[in-house]
């Protein structure tokens, strides 16, 4: 099937579903003690805050069918609190580097990594972009779950899931390509209702194959799935 045929058309009553949901799931971050809470999520258990949007189920999709293959170094841009990093673990990635530009999601992650024992494995660095990887360090795999809706945040919780202009996206293709090892892969899992189509654009553009490895639906109203992408670079090996 074309990607293009994936699209979920992103029309105003859909989108006011979306931004509804999703200000359903924002609320409790806000109200939960500043020390934070322990919650179970993705078959384990994370501490949520009240400045870090929480483990979601919006990311199954990606962790059920993410190619990581045992003793891979492994990247997750955007971190959050360190969700992805923590699964990629689990998953049999040999190293993992956690960024993200938010201290207090920095904080978290590295609180995360303490928490599954495997700090050892795990590194968090605060970075806006990839400016905290140092000259010639590279990934096999790089995981990032972008947000998705188009849509003006107010504060960090709601920039964990929504983005107006497909920027991060679009940075992350221009940044990431020398980071990837020979043969490196990225696992990509974004909701299906956003512009979508855009992210393909851009990694089309800056040299990326992408492949379809997932897709399924979420326990939600809304009639999206979320699938998983696999993006390449086309000459892989020739970075």
């Amino acid at each position: 099937m074309h990607l293009a045929a994936l699209q979920t058309p992103l029309t105003p009553a859909l989108q006011a579903r979306v931004l509804a949901r999703q200000r359903r799931l924002h609320a409790p971050c806000r109200q939960v003690a500043p020390a934070g809470q322990l919650m179970a999520s993705l078959d384990t258990q994370f501490v949520v805050s009240p400045t870090i949007f929480w483990p979601s189920d919006d990311s199954k999709p990606l962790v059920q069918h993410w190619e990581i293959v045992p003793g891979e170094r492994v990247c997750d841009r955007w971190t959050g609190a360190g969700v992805l990093a923590v699964l990629a673990v689990y998953a049999g990635a040999r190293t993992v580097l956690a960024l993200d530009k938010h201290p207090a999601a920095v904080h978290t992650a590295t609180q995360h990594a303490a928490l599954h024992r495997c700090a050892g494995v795990i590194t968090v660095r605060e970075s806006n972009r990839c400016v905290a990887v140092a000259l010639g360090e590279t990934w096999e795999g790089m995981t990032m779950h972008p947000p998705s809706p188009p849509h003006r945040a107010s504060d960090h919780v709601e920039a964990a899931t929504w983005e107006r202009h497909c920027a991060l996206s679009q940075r992350f293709v221009a940044d990431v390509q020398p980071l990837l090892a020979p043969g490196g892969h990225i696992s990509l899992g974004p909701a299906s209702c956003g512009p979508r189509a855009r992210g393909h654009a851009f990694a089309t553009q800056a040299g990326f194959a992408l492949r379809l490895i997932g897709s399924g639906h979420v326990a939600t109203e809304l009639p999206c799935p979320y699938d998983t992408f696999q993006r390449t670079p086309r000459h892989s090996g020739q970075l």
